[in-house]
């Protein structure tokens, strides 16, 4: 859970590090299509961005779950300690 906090409060200043990065690169691609970058540093490029976003995702998925399975327990719990009292 500890990870996706930290995820989460390094998400806004990751963000704001793609946004030059990304405004640069479109300048590029205006300018000089296909003379600045090689094949594989625009694979790089594109693949940086997407695993970015999936991680993101990843994490909105796991925080989804966990908070399900927090919620379980919670009522598994209370289950129990009725049972036991």
């Amino acid at each position: 859970m500890a990870t996706l906090d930290h995820i989460k409060k390094e998400e806004a200043e990751i963000e704001m590090k793609f946004g030059p990065m990304r405004e640069q690169y479109s300048i590029l691609d205006i300018y000089h299509p296909n003379r600045v970058q090689d094949k594989e540093e625009q694979d790089k490029r594109h693949m940086l961005f997407k695993d970015w976003r999936d991680l993101i995702q990843l994490a909105e998925d796991k925080k989804t779950d966990l908070m399900d399975k927090q919620s379980n327990f919670l009522e598994k719990l209370i289950d129990d300690v009725t049972v036991f009292i």
